[in-house]
């Protein structure tokens, strides 16, 4: 059965005001592009659908902020608003925020084309997602997104060490850009769900991908070896219904809680070495 979408659901754009602006664009490390509108602005309502699918195809990868300048009088003032919509992109240049003019088009397109120009541009893109609850997941892979997840099962780190895992997502990450928003990536080590592994049809061993959609509840497992062309065409076939799919039961997956990998190279405990 074929399963397909884009981004969509609930609004991610984020409501931003005076009390609370400093705090989440201009104390982040991470870039924002933030839209200051007027609600009875004729140009504002004609962006609102397009900022909102924007925000949701970029959701979990970048920040879209959405001001009412009538409201937020002071804070419009203090970055040079004279119309509406004025949207700026606030990028962190030597340890500070600074505002920058946005030149983009209007479109969902535009403004997710553009602001992955910018993260190529600046090598900013956030890691992918590690699953290390279920409530991460339930953040990154719910029913609100009508895009595909794409769930990789990684080897334990003491069987693949800092090099060995940082190289399977390199490849995760080349595939992603080359397949497009309508998938979110996202990862988890293997052998902490053996459960949902189980399900899933994953005895095969590590590393093992599967391709999820949250608002159709069905599945695809990659048979192929873990390369990023093989992911490539792999997703490219569940796009065009090439690729077997079965239901997820039951839904929503359950995920076990671990701790986040700290990015090192892992050593087995004294006591177990001792044995």
């Amino acid at each position: 059965q074929k399963f397909q979408g884009s981004g969509g659901g609930k609004d991610k754009a984020v409501m931003l005001s005076t009390a609370d602006f400093k705090q989440k664009v201009i104390n982040s490390k991470e870039d924002w592009l933030v839209q200051f509108m007027a609600p009875w602005c004729g140009h504002c309502q004609k962006l609102k659908p397009e900022w909102e699918d924007a925000a949701s195809q970029l959701h979990g990868e970048f920040k879209l902020g959405v001001v009412d300048a009538t409201a937020e009088t002071a804070l419009a003032q203090e970055y040079g608003v004279q119309g509406y919509p004025t949207i700026k992109m606030f990028v962190t240049k030597d340890g500070k925020k600074v505002p920058q003019d946005y030149n983009g088009g209007r479109t969902a397109s535009d403004i997710v084309n553009y602001v992955n120009n910018h993260l190529e541009t600046t090598g900013a893109s956030k890691p992918l997602a590690e699953i290390v609850s279920n409530d991460v997941f339930k953040e990154e892979c719910n029913e609100d997104w009508h895009g595909i997840c794409v769930l990789a099962f990684l080897p334990h780190i003491l069987d693949d060490q800092s090099k060995g895992r940082n190289m399977r997502l390199q490849k995760m990450g080349d595939a992603k850009k080359k397949v497009g928003r309508t998938f979110r990536f996202m990862w988890v080590q293997g052998g902490e769900n053996f459960e949902l592994e189980e399900k899933l049809g994953l005895g095969f061993g590590y590393p093992a991908l599967v391709a999820i959609s949250p608002s159709k509840k069905r599945f695809a497992v990659m048979k192929s070896s873990f390369e990023a062309d093989n992911i490539e065409s792999f997703l490219n076939g569940v796009l065009r219904g090439k690729e077997g799919t079965t239901e997820v039961k039951p839904w929503p997956m359950k995920l076990t809680k671990y701790p986040a990998w700290d990015g090192k190279d892992a050593s087995l405990p004294d006591d177990d070495l001792d044995e």
